[in-house]
């Protein structure tokens, strides 16, 4: 019987090229995937952000529409407007600040000197509030669209509502005005 002696050459020193490109690969892949999630958290804050203004804006709206509908039904020539905003109700600005942006007259954070909106509306930081202003007669020469129908009677007093109204957290707040002229 021949046998033959068979021998193996010795295994070639592996270098681990095929390991380095696997797991540069996996970096990448980790690198592209952690993007991804960085992206979709950007893009939920960015839609939270826009659900809270709708909602602090659909809050002055609601408020807006309420002032408006306090003129409506309750306001009279006889109705207290005071410089001081006393429940809500204000005499315009003397100086250049108007009433509604006035830091001192704290109009926003008084309670005293803003209008509460007569509603509820849930999920909100706090319930839109607005106030009234009494801008006085609609002048002559405004081109008089305003006092159509009146002809030599008195003019038409206008008053310009202010509402604020916040989101789901005190951050988001937005603001809206609206002038009411009452025949």
């Amino acid at each position: 019987m021949n046998r033959r002696a068979h021998f193996r050459a010795p295994p070639a020193r592996e270098r681990g090229i095929v390991i380095v490109v696997v797991l540069i690969f996996l970096v990448l892949l980790a690198m592209l995937g952690l993007d991804s999630m960085q992206a979709n958290v950007l893009q939920e804050k960015e839609a939270g952000n826009a659900r809270d203004t709708n909602l602090a804006f659909q809050a002055a709206e609601a408020a807006l529409r309420d002032g408006e509908n306090y003129i409506i039904t309750t306001v009279t020539e006889a109705t207290g407007f005071t410089t001081a905003c006393a429940g809500g109700l204000c005499q315009p600005a003397t100086g250049p600040t108007p009433v509604w942006n006035d830091a001192t007259l704290s109009v926003w954070t008084a309670a005293a000197s803003h209008r509460t909106y007569s509603g509820t509306i849930t999920g909100l930081y706090s319930q839109p509030t607005y106030i009234v202003e009494l801008m006085g007669e609609v002048p002559a020469g405004s081109g008089d669209s305003l006092a159509i129908g009146f002809g030599s009677r008195t003019k038409p007093n206008a008053y310009r509502v202010t509402a604020l109204g916040y989101g789901g957290t005190s951050g988001t707040q937005v603001m809206l005005q609206s002038i009411y002229v009452k025949h």
